[in-house]
């Protein structure tokens, strides 16, 4: 979608323009059900759009929604994987 690629072009030109501050976003990363990061095609694994980290660790998720909310579940099975908040966010 062209919303999402303009949030990840837009996520990448911040992480690059915060590097050597100790600030990162990680853009469109999966877990597991452990929570380990795993390739996009690995089987059961989830994603949030971005992942902002300060000195490596995660600090916070955010999702851009241009389709619908996930449920109650789904959100809390992604903050539980990613163990951090996770931000839907609608445009």
């Amino acid at each position: 979608m062209r919303a999402h690629g303009e949030f990840a072009r837009l996520n990448k030109a911040t992480s690059e323009r915060l590097a050597g501050r100790g600030i990162h976003i990680d853009i469109e990363p999966y877990v597991n059900a452990s929570g380990d990061a795993v390739r996009p095609s690995a089987s059961r694994s989830l994603s949030v759009d971005a992942v902002l980290q300060y000195r490596g660790k995660n600090i916070r998720g955010f999702d851009l929604k241009t389709g619908r909310l996930w449920s109650h579940s789904e959100l809390g099975e992604r903050r539980r994987r990613f163990g951090i908040p996770i931000q839907q966010i609608i445009p």
